[in-house]
């Protein structure tokens, strides 16, 4: 459904300025529970592309919710140390760090080491002999996104 296409580009768009800018989302999206997109997302133009081969758009659309799956985790990441540092900010005397937040912290660390070994699974083969050098940049961006 292009519609969870177009919903899942502008959350990561929102997600990745939050982060870079250090600012809470502005997308309002309590209450949505958009599936992870999958190939038939993207319907017939993972077959019939204009500008690349069926096999090579099978690529981007894995690499593509990827990202999604690594937004997701981003977002739980900022939203963890948002929610730390203002407690922290606003509490009068000094707080040592809860239990609670180590479980979180290794909880998301767990997700993360997840998320990269999925990414190394998919691409390893890709980047030692099938993929063109111009297509290798963007396997590189999300590897450099998930340390």
């Amino acid at each position: 459904c292009r519609r969870n296409l177009l919903w899942w580009c502008c959350l990561i768009r929102e997600r990745m300025l939050a982060i870079g800018m250090r600012r809470p989302n502005r997308l309002c999206h309590e209450g949505y529970t958009r599936k992870l997109p999958t190939e038939r997302d993207f319907g017939l133009e993972v077959l019939f592309s204009s500008d690349s081969t069926a096999r090579l758009k099978r690529q981007q659309v894995v690499m593509f919710v990827l990202l999604c799956k690594l937004s997701n985790i981003m977002e739980e990441i900022a939203l963890f140390q948002r929610n730390v540092t203002f407690f922290r900010d606003w509490s009068v005397e000094t707080q040592r760090i809860s239990k609670e937040e180590v479980r979180q912290v290794i909880k998301l660390e767990q997700e993360l080491k997840s998320w990269r070994a999925e990414l190394d699974r998919v691409t390893v083969d890709r980047v030692q002999r099938r993929t063109k050098r111009s297509r290798i940049p963007f396997i590189y961006i999300l590897r450099i996104m998930g340390e």
